[in-house]
């Protein structure tokens, strides 16, 4: 061994000293020859690497000048590909010339060569042309995601991602971008004018840096968070105050479509990610909670209704945010299956069937409990006499099974089918329980004018023209009017339309709930407004006397102000989900903690 040392040194010195700059001068030359596309002896450059490598002089003889060279190749490279060409096709030199390197290392170069090789094209090629690469206003990095050029992005992410600083540089861009385009959108008038497609398009916004951020920054955890902080930068309620609002509304009509395919479970869990972001969840709520008991109410009257849908979404919230956030949603579940088992011994009681069945009616009813559901307001509406009847049998077998608990019937929401015959034809006709009541009167009455129909049902005006307007204006005109005008005064003259034919045997005229939106007259919109109204006035004050704030309430709701006691109601339950809270030194204080 020792003889092959000496041999070999002896040898470098005698030869390979004596024809050092002619040998790398030779190797570098049929490497820069290479680059420039000419093929080359690889397997003779190989066979003198190994050689050199072997003799211990690889480094002095070979790669101090090879580094050298290359670093000068590249910078004049960089600078001429800069001048005339694009940024994306400059990246795609760059990724080839990194690979080129680190196959040349492969094939016939120390693969100690290999890092520093990368780090002089990455140093030449990207750092010093970073700005080129980053700023260019027609392809650079904000240019690239407008296209959702994925592909260049992610090639642009490995060529910079060896580099902490020129990360930061890309994620600082990423976030304002994004800020700057969400702030554009959700403040552009057109965009606000269909809830339902604003709340599309922030999803599409969502579903395009999502895919960006997975695809071309490989969920890297700066741009996953740099994509969070842009989103919560503009959707979280703050500059928007109607993103809460439309996104209960978009959820609204996804739940109401009659056939939820299997994309149906992901548009929730992306209604959820943008739920997360809101700032003042407790707005969302108020609103989810009005709509999603409209849509309760309407579907169990319904057979067998099917809440699988609605209890995933709640379990996604609670899986969000806790279980107090969703407690009372689960709370109007239970109270529909209660409802459902005590519907379900009423109609075999002996009261049933001579107050219900014996009459030729069917008679169903929800129990709702206070505490759960919004605030209806109370109407004062009088019932046609079979329907108090079948009331007050109900009260009675109620009353029977919960002594201590009293029933207030909430007259607005209800609906159900009548049967009306014409001259020409027969129709079932689903109608709200308010037109129900207005159609009675029509059996022992040709014509009322709207004082006589306000007078005999006790409803308000504004009770009337929501029940009337289609039963004289829509497809189907079962009354008439006169004068035939759309507007409504308290002598117009209603009658029963003798000429009224349909070929449909079944009439649907829209009920309560599906008012929502539609004309901005729907009452049961307003307990959440009572809620927001609540929440705004701690919003604007932080700590308010619970005196005033009743106050403050009825002065805001005038005559749709259903009472202290509902204000009560909502002030405990934000103290027991933790928005408020009491001023330890004057109990009469509520502070706003939410």
């Amino acid at each position: 061994m020792e003889m092959k040392d000496n041999i070999l040194e002896t040898f470098k010195l005698k030869v390979i000293n004596l024809i050092k700059n002619n040998l790398h001068g030779n190797i570098i030359d049929n490497i820069e020859a290479e680059r420039l596309g000419e093929t080359i002896d690889r397997k003779l450059i190989h066979d003198t690497t190994v050689m050199l490598n072997d003799m211990k002089c690889y480094e002095e003889t070979l790669e101090k000048f090879l580094l050298k060279r290359t670093t000068t190749f590249y910078k004049e490279e960089a600078a001429k590909l800069t001048e005339h060409q694009s940024v994306t096709k400059y990246l795609e030199i760059v990724k080839r010339r990194l690979d080129e390197e680190m196959d040349r290392v492969e094939c016939y170069l120390m693969s100690s060569t290999a890092q520093s090789l990368e780090k002089i094209v990455r140093v030449e090629m990207i750092t010093t042309y970073l700005n080129f690469i980053l700023e260019n206003s027609k392809e650079g990095f904000i240019p690239l995601i407008r296209e959702n050029d994925v592909n260049h992005l992610e090639m642009m992410f490995h060529l910079v991602n060896h580099d902490e600083s020129h990360l930061k540089k890309m994620i600082e861009r990423y976030q304002a971008h994004i800020l700057e385009t969400g702030k554009k959108y959700i403040m552009l008038e057109d965009n606000l004018k269909n809830p339902i497609s604003f709340i599309d398009g922030l999803l599409s916004l969502k579903k395009k840096f999502d895919i960006i951020t997975s695809k071309s920054f490989k969920n890297k955890q700066g741009f996953v968070k740099a994509m969070n902080n842009g989103f919560t930068g503009f959707s979280d309620g703050s500059l928007q105050k109607s993103i809460a609002e439309y996104l209960s509304l978009y959820l609204d009509t996804a739940m109401k479509m009659e056939n939820k395919d299997d994309e149906f479970e992901p548009t929730l869990k992306r209604a959820l990610s943008i739920f997360k972001y809101l700032q003042d969840k407790d707005v969302f709520e108020n609103y989810y909670k009005n709509h999603l008991s409209q849509r309760l109410i309407q579907s169990s009257n319904r057979s067998n209704p099917n809440f699988v849908h609605e209890k995933k979404f709640v379990d996604l919230l609670q899986k969000e945010c806790g279980h107090n956030f969703v407690s009372k949603l689960d709370g109007m579940f239970n109270d529909l299956k209660l409802s459902a088992l005590s519907m379900e011994n009423f109609h075999k009681s002996d009261a049933y069937k001579k107050n219900v069945e014996e009459q030729g009616m069917t008679f169903n009813v929800q129990v709702l409990t206070s505490s759960f559901w919004p605030a209806y307001p109370i109407s004062k509406t009088i019932f046609p006499a079979p329907m108090v009847d079948a009331t007050k049998a109900f009260e009675a077998y109620y009353d029977s099974k919960h002594p201590r608990r009293s029933i207030m019937w909430q007259k607005n929401l209800g609906d159900g089918v009548i049967l009306a015959r014409f001259p020409l034809s027969k129709h079932e006709i689903f109608v709200s329980t308010q037109q129900m009541t207005i159609l009675s009167l029509f059996n022992s009455n040709n014509s009322l004018t709207l004082e006589d129909i306000l007078n005999q049902t006790n409803m308000n005006l504004k009770q009337a023209k929501i029940a009337l307007m289609l039963l004289f204006l829509g497809k189907h005109k079962i009354l008439k009017k006169e004068p035939s005008t759309k507007k409504l005064d308290k002598k117009d003259v209603f009658s029963w339309n003798a000429s009224f034919k349909s070929t449909e045997p079944f009439i649907k005229f829209s009920s309560v709930s599906s008012k929502d939106g539609k004309d901005g007259s729907n009452e049961s919109s307003k307990p959440a407004s009572l809620e927001s109204l609540i929440i705004g006035s701690f919003k604007n004050h932080k700590k308010i006397i619970y005196k005033d704030l009743v106050v403050q309430m009825k002065k805001d709701m005038g005559k749709d102000f259903p009472g202290k006691e509902e204000v009560k109601r909502i002030v405990e339950s934000f103290i027991e989900k933790e928005y408020l809270v009491r001023d330890e030194d004057n109990r009469r204080n509520l502070i706003w903690t939410g």
